[in-house]
């Protein structure tokens, strides 16, 4: 897919250089937490729309069994997945997926703050 046809080519553009300056400020090794706090940072200073720690419920058979939390909800589109992992996971994928299917939004991306930064993206 060339550049052009990306998804919110231009948010998600901003976002990269946002992971990149706070892997290369904070480096490896941290709590998720505290990469989290420090994006935080970053989307207000840009001035980027976003919610924290949304809630998704889990159902079975109708019935309410549990809820999952989105790290991140950029403007309202971009789910913002965040680990702090050696390398990344297949469970990870997986859990991101599961929010994109679960909330009906498009573009998840799954970042993760471990050895080297690694930046993912997943289209429902």
């Amino acid at each position: 897919m060339a550049i052009e046809e990306l998804l919110y080519k231009d948010l998600t553009y901003k976002l990269r250089g946002i992971f990149f300056k706070t892997y290369k400020e904070l480096g490896r090794g941290l709590n998720e937490n505290i990469y989290r706090n420090a994006l935080v940072v970053e989307l207000e200073k840009n001035k980027i729309a976003y919610k924290k720690e949304i809630e998704i419920p889990v159902f079975y058979e109708n019935i309410k069994v549990g809820k999952q939390r989105i790290d991140l909800l950029v403007d309202e589109r971009i789910i913002l997945e965040l680990k702090a992992t050696p390398k990344l996971h297949h469970e990870s994928i997986k859990q991101l997926l599961f929010y994109l299917k679960a909330t009906d939004i498009k573009l998840g991306i799954l970042v993760n703050f471990g050895d080297k930064l690694e930046i993912k993206r997943y289209i429902n």
